[in-house]
């Protein structure tokens, strides 16, 4: 599985419109830290296909970006029952991000 791209527009429908466990990457193309997440998390979607995992581009997502407070990238969103319980600021490898699994699912 790949992640799930998503914007302003599509952000309620795709993280918000069921319960359930879903992580949402924030980034953009010029991002080096970006870049350097990206194939621990591709990894990890394709070792965990049972989790939501979505991506919103903050250049294409500023009303996102606002809604939630981002000022830097990447940050990783962690939603539970339609409800923000993590925020990571930075890049993660795929060992963390399995471990904010483990915590919250």
């Amino acid at each position: 599985m790949s992640m799930m791209p998503v914007n302003t527009e599509s952000f309620d429908k795709e993280v918000l419109g069921d319960d359930g466990f879903k992580m949402m990457f924030i980034g953009a193309e010029w991002c080096g830290h970006c870049k350097a997440m990206k194939p621990g998390v591709m990894e990890f979607s394709s070792e965990n296909p049972e989790i939501k995992l979505c991506y919103a581009d903050a250049d294409e997502s500023e009303e996102l970006l606002s809604k939630f407070g981002i000022t830097s990238i990447p940050t990783t969103l962690v939603f539970k029952d339609k409800k923000e319980v993590l925020r990571k600021v930075g890049a993660l490898s795929k060992q963390e991000l399995g471990e904010i699994v483990k915590t919250y699912l």
